[in-house]
């Protein structure tokens, strides 16, 4: 098939997420046009090479371009809707206009609300079936959903990385317990990751693994971790995610930082390393489920969907969880190794073969 597949740009994960999906469509045989921009885009081209017919750079929603503060994300948003219904729409009609350029048999998205036409089966790739808030939470909760089906009415299929089972469940309520979208639109297919766990001596000792989009609070976490970083024992590696970044650096304290790396060695030194540090972001955590790793976790302020994983990951004893503002690396770092991590149900390789039968369901239908 020839499908048309839009990313969200806001952050890493969306592409990240998408990358088994993608190299799965591609090394069967199917036609990839990815859509995206910023980042993202740099870093699917970087992965994904030659091996995409097309690569689409087309503008993302409101919060891409610019930075929210770090207790208003949600409140700025919603002032967003307009404007950015606006541009779902502007989206959705450049989506037909490409369609009919490439002869796409089916769309998938991750995050893009507008990547579909009313002409092809479609699918779209969240783990948001409603969002979580600290304020007027169930109100939040049930308003927030109820966007999201007015928005999932044109999706052929809702697809979830994570387990349909609470017990195994890495989102929690994010994806669970819906009353407004149909039920039978949802399919869950398990964690979906770029990174795969291999046999390697585990040598670094602390891997800080920087993402988000907020720069100003990108900036300040990393600053806060380098600082601490220095009085920790043993080697400590910082990986920034930035694709248009410069050169490693050797720093004090036996400190390196790399700007960014390729996937090949993304998995590498994920695997090498002994505790991992980073954000709470979803893709993250079922990274950290792929791998079996114990992490220490710390939510970017104002997130309001970090902030509720993380609660809820130290709730289980899965991950241990700080605030930016409490860091301290040397007494949160052994509070970590005591939980036991994420124990996922099953792996990537399991959720691409369920996400392929989703893809092939549909394509049958369609041809009825």
């Amino acid at each position: 098939m020839k499908i048309l597949y839009g990313v969200c740009n806001l952050g890493l994960g969306h592409a990240t997420r998408s990358l088994p999906l993608i190299k799965a469509l591609i090394a069967r045989g199917d036609e990839v046009y990815i859509l995206s921009t910023g980042n993202a885009l740099a870093l699917l081209k970087k992965e994904l090479g030659s091996s995409v017919k097309a690569y689409i750079d087309y503008p993302g929603y409101p919060p891409m371009e610019r930075g929210y503060g770090k207790k208003t994300f949600y409140f700025l948003l919603l002032g967003d809707l307009t404007r950015t219904g606006k541009m779902i729409l502007q989206e959705r009609i450049y989506t037909s206009k490409l369609a009919k350029q490439y002869y796409i048999d089916m769309t998938i998205t991750d995050g893009r609300y507008g990547v579909f036409t009313l002409m092809k089966p479609s699918i779209i790739i969240t783990h948001q079936l409603h969002f979580a808030s600290m304020l007027f939470e169930k109100l939040a909760e049930k308003g927030t959903e109820l966007a999201n089906s007015l928005h999932f009415t044109h999706f052929t299929r809702i697809v979830v990385p994570d387990f349909a089972s609470l017990e195994y469940s890495v989102s929690g309520k994010l994806s669970h317990n819906v009353r407004l979208i149909p039920i039978s639109k949802i399919r869950y297919i398990g964690i979906s990751s770029s990174y795969e766990k291999i046999d390697i001596e585990q040598d670094i000792d602390y891997l800080f693994v920087i993402s988000g989009f907020i720069v100003d609070e990108k900036k300040t976490f990393i600053s806060k971790l380098l600082s601490q970083a220095k009085e920790l024992k043993g080697k400590k590696v910082f990986l920034l995610g930035n694709p248009s970044g410069g050169e490693k650096e050797e720093l004090a304290g036996n400190i390196t930082v790399y700007p960014y790396i390729s996937g090949e060695d993304r998995i590498t030194f994920m695997n090498r390393a002994k505790m991992i540090v980073g954000r709470a972001g979803y893709t993250t955590l079922m990274d950290l489920a792929e791998l079996e790793k114990k992490a220490l976790i710390v939510p970017t302020p104002g997130m309001s969907e970090q902030e509720y994983l993380a609660r809820y990951h130290k709730s289980k004893g899965t991950l241990y969880s700080v605030s930016q503002d409490e860091i301290n690396l040397a007494r949160d770092v052994e509070v970590a190794q005591s939980f036991s991590g994420i124990k996922p149900l099953h792996k990537t390789a399991v959720s691409v073969k369920n996400f392929l039968r989703i893809v092939d369901s549909i394509k049958q239908n369609a041809a009825r």
